[in-house]
């Protein structure tokens, strides 16, 4: 019994020291993982940490910072359904973990599923206030949404937590850009700049705004800043070619177009922007094979189809036109663009009722738009309707008073219809806004003969 009792004693000794000792090495090997895993996270050695942490979870299945860091590895490599099972996995261990809900909404951000997204924000915002990354990610989903005040709101969140977020700044400059508030942009953007002069970003969106701007030499300056302090950014040659193209430069943007097209050769943008280039060159049917370029490497691409539906209209081809046109509605039924191009397609054909379906709806879309009532009236004056033109003019007029060529129309509308003292104070009034004097002149001097004539009888 003695004996029994003893051997016992000793047996569990041995077992309990051996358990130790491999409860110890695997703690010894836990730790030179988790020291290598915060090492490559500083390198971005992405496969690295999965390496790592699968270590990690092999010895112990339930330790949360494993699974959390081979996520954000899967995150940063675009793996996001493998970053998403490892996030719940996160969950599941520690339901407070609230940058595993920030890291949700990233990814469902990046899946465009922008409900999910705004759910794992606002857990992530609930659990912890203070936790900035999911206040400026959500601000990027309501930017995604032209949801601009609520945008604002949440990078005023990140500057009281952190006065000193370049990213916050130039995000909060982009906001305030696409409100046309550029004065504030500029303050943002050059605020950015001032607390982190490395910010591509800062100096990249500064130069997309003085474009916008026609600062031209500004944007080209802040571009060249982008190159010289981050040389890996290589969007800001496609952004200056850009700048070019507004310019009528076409070679220089040609060339950086290229350079950009030489990082990036699966860039759909990049094939879209060269053929704009040519477009402008007049080159049209190379300008169709890089849209369909674009096309091929982004089959949503919605602006490729509206642009290579136009450049076919212009070489005639209308039933391949009318195609791209019709994929485009597809892609986004609320495009304005789009009806407005089919419909100016159809008018080209005479195919009259459709035009003016697609002029409708385009009115539809954007009612404070002009332009749809100025294709109306020409389509209903080519088709002698006078008093329906004379409508869809007098509308564009109360939009923007200052359109000249719908005063001439106008003048020419009521000429039609022998309504002569109207067409001589509509043309009288397209002077004023810039028309020349000596080409309008003799059409006034023919209505007012013509009043005369009339006033005899």
């Amino acid at each position: 019994m003695t004996v029994v009792m003893v051997l016992t004693v000793v047996i569990f000794t041995v077992i309990s020291n051996i358990s130790l000792r491999y409860q110890s090495k695997n703690e010894e090997i836990i730790t030179r993982a988790m020291n290598e895993i915060i090492y490559l996270t500083g390198a971005k050695k992405y496969a690295g940490i999965v390496a790592e942490a699968n270590k990690i979870i092999a010895l112990d299945d339930k330790f949360v910072k494993a699974y959390f860091h081979r996520g954000f590895a899967y995150l940063e490599t675009h793996k996001n359904d493998l970053a998403a099972r490892d996030f719940y996995k996160v969950l599941e261990l520690d339901p407070q973990n609230f940058s595993a809900y920030g890291s949700l909404g990233v990814i469902y951000l990046r899946l465009k599923k922008l409900d999910l997204a705004e759910k794992n924000f606002n857990k992530a915002l609930n659990i912890n206030p203070k936790y900035y990354p999911a206040y400026l990610n959500r601000s990027l989903m309501y930017a995604q949404q032209q949801r601009f005040s609520e945008s604002l709101s949440d990078l005023n969140a990140v500057l009281k937590i952190d006065k000193n977020n370049a990213k916050a700044y130039t995000n909060r400059g982009s906001a305030y850009a696409h409100l046309q508030k550029y004065d504030l942009a500029l303050q943002d953007f050059s605020k950015a700049i001032m607390v982190n002069p490395k910010y591509s970003e800062a100096y990249r969106n500064r130069g997309n705004l003085y474009v916008k701007m026609k600062k031209y030499d500004l944007a080209s300056r802040d571009y060249q800043s982008v190159i010289e302090v981050n040389s890996q950014n290589t969007d800001v040659y496609l952004c200056r070619a850009k700048s070019y193209l507004l310019q009528g430069k076409y070679t220089r943007a040609k060339e950086d177009v290229d350079r950009y097209l030489y990082h990036s050769p699966q860039s759909a943008e990049g094939y879209f922007v060269k053929a704009k280039l040519y477009v402008a060159e007049r080159k049209l049917v190379v300008a169709e094979e890089h849209y369909t370029q674009a096309i091929a490497i982004d089959e949503n691409y919605l602006n490729a189809y509206i642009e290579r539906g136009n450049v076919r209209t212009s070489q005639h081809k209308y039933m391949l036109a009318e195609q791209d046109f019709t994929k485009a509605l597809f892609l986004n039924p609320q495009s304005f663009l789009t009806y407005m191009n089919r419909g100016r397609l159809y008018f080209l054909q005479q195919k009259y009722s459709l035009a003016v379906q697609d002029f409708v709806n385009a009115k539809r879309i954007h009612s404070n738009n002009p332009y749809p009532y100025v294709q109306l009236g020409n389509l209903y004056m080519r088709t002698k309707h006078y008093q329906k033109a004379l409508h869809n003019y007098d509308f564009a007029l109360r939009l923007n008073p200052q359109m000249l060529y719908v005063c001439l129309q106008k003048g020419s509308c009521h000429f039609q219809q022998q309504q002569y003292r109207q067409a001589i104070l509509s043309w009288q009034q397209a002077i004023k806004l810039g028309a020349k004097s000596a080409e309008i002149t003799p059409y006034i001097q023919e209505a007012r003969k013509r009043l005369q004539q009339k006033d005899k009888k």
